[in-house]
């Protein structure tokens, strides 16, 4: 039995930022910033680049593929897995994302992964500025999260990947830069390749692939294999808390109030966390750009690789916390409990109208659905699902609501 643990954070922290390395020239004027900005979307607008390290999920329709990742543009109805270590996306926005000093608790934007209570895939998240930051210009720059200075944290830590040339899922033999060799392993719930097939990613390397970045640690918890628990980072990361969607997304919860969640909102990010290559603080007044890769290198049973998942990227402003958007009324719900072993209830928010509730293998089977909904608690028994993580999907006439559950005996 593996049972891996690394130093677990503090309840409170302090962020500490020595000067930056480029002393500004005069505040910007953020109020004729602020208005350059009306009427632009607070989502996503495009897929700059989607490159996935190998993974579960990969190849697979609606989650591990090109299309999967134009789906999370300009909202909340998509979801896309970067794969093991070091697989990304890259991010654009039809405006700038501004720094600024208004924000609540100091956010810029938020990301909405799949994150659950009891099991958390860190990303890291990076941020780039394309015009307008001097010398600062076309450089990526890493959020410092709250694992960036801990002991178990590797920086410049590269991963190969070498191709099996299966034609079913097969375990991917990976070696690194700290000269150890081992594989990414293969699950029985999905069973086609995991290694990008070059018909649907052009141009991928075919024989092997590396990534390079910030590696961190992580706490598997297999104490009961049938339960297994993977603890969230504290703050930083990117498919690391839930996002529940009881509420607009764009009021994030405060990062600075470690283990408190005033409303899931998901994944909270200040552009002023930026470092350079040697972890001093940058300041940025605006970013273009938002970069997210896989942070840990592990598996985790027979849940399988730990791998990134990006739902949305969501702007954040100062007068958002007064504006009501038609998505404020997507439909609301809670599942629990997760994991689920017997039966899993899905409780409707009272303000949300839910039409339909689906819920599905992520191979693609259909499990449940449900299209007569009378009660506000709706309660599925699960006794039976094969063991493995499951969507849950609500809708109301237009719109979809997906969580994810794990069901084991």
């Amino acid at each position: 039995m593996i049972h891996t643990k690394v130093l677990r954070f503090p309840i409170l922290f302090l962020i500490l930022f020595s000067p930056a390395i480029q002393a500004q020239t005069g505040s910007p004027d953020w109020q004729a910033l602020r208005a350059a900005e009306t009427g632009k979307s607070p989502f996503i607008s495009r897929i700059i680049e989607y490159k996935p390290a190998p993974g579960q999920f990969i190849n697979q329709e609606g989650i591990g593929t090109p299309e999967a990742a134009e789906s999370i543009v300009g909202g909340l109805d998509g979801l896309v897995s970067l794969g093991g270590f070091g697989g990304y996306i890259v991010l654009g926005f039809d405006h700038q994302i501004l720094n600024d000093p208004d924000n609540p608790y100091g956010v810029d934007f938020t990301v909405a992964g799949n994150a659950t209570p009891n099991h958390s895939e860190p990303g890291i998240v990076m941020v780039m500025c394309e015009t307008g930051c001097g010398e600062h210009n076309g450089v990526w720059y890493e959020l410092k999260g709250s694992a960036y200075d801990l002991p178990a944290t590797i920086r410049n830590y590269t991963i190969t990947y070498r191709n099996p040339k299966s034609e079913a899922a097969a375990d991917v033999e990976w070696s690194d830069s700290e000269g150890q060799i081992s594989a990414l392993k293969k699950v029985s719930a999905h069973g086609q390749p995991y290694y990008p097939l070059p018909e649907i990613f052009t141009g991928y390397p075919q024989d092997e692939v590396s990534f390079t970045g910030t590696l961190i640690g992580h706490d598997i918890n297999d104490d009961n294999p049938q339960f297994i628990r993977i603890t969230a980072q504290s703050y930083g990361y990117a498919d690391n808390l839930p996002f529940t969607g009881s509420k607009p997304p764009f009021l994030p919860d405060n990062p600075h109030t470690v283990g408190v969640t005033e409303g899931d909102g998901g994944d909270a990010f200040d552009i002023d966390w930026a470092v350079d290559g040697e972890g001093r603080p940058v300041h940025l007044d605006a970013i273009d750009f938002i970069k997210i890769y896989t942070a840990v290198n592990a598996n985790a049973g027979w849940l399988g690789e730990i791998s990134t998942e990006v739902r949305a990227v969501i702007d954040v402003s100062p007068d958002d916390v007064l504006s009501q958007p038609e998505w404020i009324k997507m439909p609301g719900i809670t599942v629990f409990p997760n994991p689920a072993s017997h039966y899993v209830n899905i409780q409707i928010d009272d303000n949300a109208s839910v039409a339909r509730i689906e819920i599905w293998s992520t191979t693609g089977q259909l499990f449940y659905s449900n299209t007569a909904i009378a009660n506000r608690l709706v309660t599925v028994p699960v006794k039976g699902y094969p063991s493995g993580m499951y969507i849950v999907c609500a809708y109301d006439n237009t719109r979809r609501v997906v969580k994810k559950i794990v069901v084991g005996e």
